[in-house]
């Protein structure tokens, strides 16, 4: 797996490059996705389970059906190439060192608050997976 760290001199240029694939600015797929957005948003669990049947195969008619285990998780993160755990808990420390240094600044506000502001920052999707799936994972292990 290929690592890339900002103090290299040239990282703008070796990320430049690692971006530089079609899907990256392909209007079609962008639109793709915002139309997948929107319609979980409008129609929740009903439209993920549907796509999950159309995109994975999967026949889950119920979001319980698509929950593992914990003891799953363990065994799936056991079983990925050094490499790659390294990455995600690279990955999870830094997202979750993010979200605690946020909450330190935004002091005594709800979590509610908290909630809500990432709700309208569609952005942050993927770190509050990460926070969400991904680091409870490696607390997990660790």
């Amino acid at each position: 797996m290929r690592q890339l760290s900002t103090q290299d001199a040239d990282f703008d240029s070796q990320l430049t490059e690692l971006l530089a694939f079609e899907t990256v600015n392909d209007a079609d797929l962008l639109k793709t996705v915002d139309d997948i957005i929107a319609q979980v948003r409008h129609d929740g669990d009903r439209v993920v389970l549907a796509l999950t049947q159309q995109f994975d195969q999967h026949p889950a008619t119920t979001m319980q059906e698509l929950e593992l285990s914990k003891e799953a998780l363990a065994e799936a993160f056991a079983n990925l190439d050094d490499t790659v755990k390294l990455a995600l808990t690279t990955a999870a420390t830094r997202v979750q060192t993010f979200h605690e240094r946020k909450y330190k600044r935004l002091g005594s506000m709800k979590m509610s608050l908290v909630i809500a502001w990432v709700k309208k920052s569609p952005h942050l999707i993927a770190l509050v997976f990460m926070c969400l799936v991904v680091w409870p994972l490696i607390h997990l292990l660790y």
